[in-house]
């Protein structure tokens, strides 16, 4: 029997009736080879035309072999007969004039083609429907169920596309002699091909609660978990001179270190908040300068990542500053520059000491910075507060430690997640072997997505994909999303400056204001968020992308993660598997 869709248990309810016995002609002689689709509509501008209105038509019935190809037939019953060249049914209440038949199926054909060619263009598949080379043969035939014929065809058919009353209940002979008249010689489609001609014609959408729509509710409730958590940890801090800090990605570090920033400065202090990566000291600086209790406050709040603010001392006090003299310039001769430069703008009074400093991504502090600004640049006061922030995951220098001797005390450790949704959080812990722990009423977010391209040079249309996937199915901006490699100089999007419909950008400034999405690196986006992130140019892990590298990444974005792999296997395996 032949596979038919729908499956009508009782063909003598189909109506009209002459399409009930060929349904069941069809269903009953036919091998189960054959996929036959019984009232099949279509809707569409009439070859493409974007100019022309929709036209819409109905396939009586539509036949799919491996061997044989497509076939589409129409179905005429009632008492049909030629009046001159037009096609006329006696009915009731006399003569109706009808569509020619013919013309009919050969209609359909060609809307079923197109239909079938633009689904495979969509969906990046190859197979030829036309031409010398077309994979398929492809055709069209005309069933008369209810009556036989005398004399020649009309001059737009011929006798092997003619199907009548003879053939009903000899229908398998007669439908492989319509097949054969359109073939030029055997063209076997395959079950793969038929597989792509059969998902083109069920091709049906496919409904997605989009990110953007559930975003506004997940960030409000991770910014009232984040504030909660902020809280608690600004009075756990109060009246404390040194604490460190340390906590996974996401565990709110940066917002401690910023509002207790902020809180000191309030409270008339000269304080100063610095990191290790440059773009996450120019985002705390914007967010300093907006800041309306900052700009009333008595005191004063310099944000400045560790390179610039030792240049800026050493530039300002006459020293030489020259990075390339040496190669222990940054762990040795930067503690000296400090030291002389401090003393000097002190002495003349252009300079004073912080009253409090507060250091982010202290994992990254060589063990002569921390002396450089606990001995020289924060006030000689046992009560000075000096809080630094840290998560040994994120170390990205292996030259980088907290001096044996420098006593902070034993560190206050955070687990819980509070940026993420906790599916990210999740495949973020488990790329260093982390447990994930989240505050509760943490949004479980959106599933994350995890690519295979296959090869490098796959990886450019597959972040295409995903980026026009983000914009037009989950409604994202493109100030919502960052792409997230290896290198941003070479790669597959170097030199890329526009993907996806994005206007892509490597200025985080730029994409801030929602110029375009953000091409950058994990470490230079370290400490840093995004609502969407697509990790991509995934090869594998090793001195250009390191497991630390990976773990930032991943754990940048707040609602949406997608990863492309390519090359290793058994790192998509366990990303598939933490994403599970």
């Amino acid at each position: 029997m032949a596979i038919m869709i729908p499956e009508v248990a009782d063909p003598e309810q189909i109506r009209p009736h002459s399409e009930g016995k060929v349904y069941r002609a069809l269903k009953e002689q036919l091998s189960s080879d054959f996929i036959v689709f019984h009232s099949f509509p279509w809707l569409r501008r009439w070859r493409g035309n974007a100019d022309k209105a929709l036209v819409e038509g109905e396939a009586d019935f539509v036949i799919l072999h491996p061997e044989r190809g497509l076939l589409v037939l129409e179905v005429k019953g009632g008492d049909i007969y030629l009046e001159g060249p037009r096609w006329m049914r006696l009915e009731e209440t006399g003569p109706v004039e009808l569509r020619d038949p013919f013309e009919q199926a050969r209609r359909n054909m060609h809307a079923l083609l197109d239909i079938v060619a633009d689904w495979l263009r969509d969906n990046g598949e190859q197979l030829a429907l036309k031409g010398r080379h077309a994979a398929l043969s492809y055709g069209y035939a005309v069933f008369f169920p209810e009556k036989n014929y005398t004399g020649p065809p009309p001059a737009n058919a011929d006798r092997a596309i003619i199907l009548s009353h003879r053939h009903v209940h000899d229908v398998s002979d007669a439908i492989s002699v319509a097949y054969r008249a359109w073939e030029d010689a055997p063209r076997p489609l395959g079950h793969a091909a038929l597989n792509l001609l059969y998902r083109a014609l069920t091709a049906r959408p496919v409904f997605v609660s989009p990110v953007g729509a559930r975003i506004p509710e997940e960030r409000e409730r991770l910014h009232l978990l984040t504030e909660t958590q902020t809280r608690a940890y600004q009075a756990l801090l109060r009246g404390r001179p040194r604490v460190l800090i340390q906590g996974p990605a996401g565990s709110g570090k940066t917002e401690i270190a910023f509002a207790r920033a902020a809180e000191l400065a309030c409270e008339g202090r000269r304080v100063l908040l610095t990191c290790f990566n440059k773009e996450l000291a120019i985002w705390l600086r914007e967010r300093a300068e907006a800041d309306e209790s900052l700009q009333a406050a008595s005191g004063s709040l310099v944000v400045e990542h560790f390179h610039s603010l030792a240049k800026e001392l050493a530039i300002h006090a006459g020293l030489a500053w020259d990075p390339r003299s040496s190669s222990d310039f940054w762990t040795e001769q930067v503690y000296d520059i400090i030291l002389t430069a401090a003393q000097r703008l002190e002495s003349s009074g252009t300079w004073t000491r912080y009253d409090a400093i507060l250091l982010d991504e202290a994992q990254d502090f060589h063990g002569a910075w921390w002396w450089a600004l606990a001995e020289e640049l924060l006030v000689k006061d046992e009560g000075a507060p000096l809080y630094a922030f840290m998560d040994p995951k994120q170390k990205l220098r292996a030259d980088a430690s907290i001096p044996a001797d420098f006593d902070m005390g034993s560190p206050v450790c955070i687990r819980e997640n509070c940026r993420n949704t906790q599916r990210i959080a999740t495949v973020g812990a488990r790329t260093v072997e982390l447990e994930p722990s989240f505050l509760p009423h943490a949004p479980q977010g959106a599933q994350v997505r995890i690519l295979w391209a296959g090869r490098s040079d796959r990886q450019r249309r597959y972040v295409e994909d995903e980026l026009t996937r983000l914009g037009e199915t989950h409604s994202l901006k493109q100030g919502q999303v960052a792409l997230v490699g290896p290198s941003t100089r070479v790669g597959s999007l170097a030199g890329t400056d526009t993907l996806g419909g994005f206007p892509l950008t490597r200025s985080p400034a730029a994409w801030r204001r929602g110029e375009g999405a953000l091409v950058t690196t994990a470490r230079s986006f370290k400490g840093l968020e995004a609502d969407a992130v697509v990790v991509y140019d995934l090869g594998g892990l090793g001195e250009h992308f390191t497991l630390e590298d990976l773990y930032v990444a991943c754990t940048r974005p707040r609602f949406h993660l997608t990863v492309i792999c390519h090359g290793d296997r058994a790192l998509f395996a366990d990303l598939q598997r933490w994403a599970k």
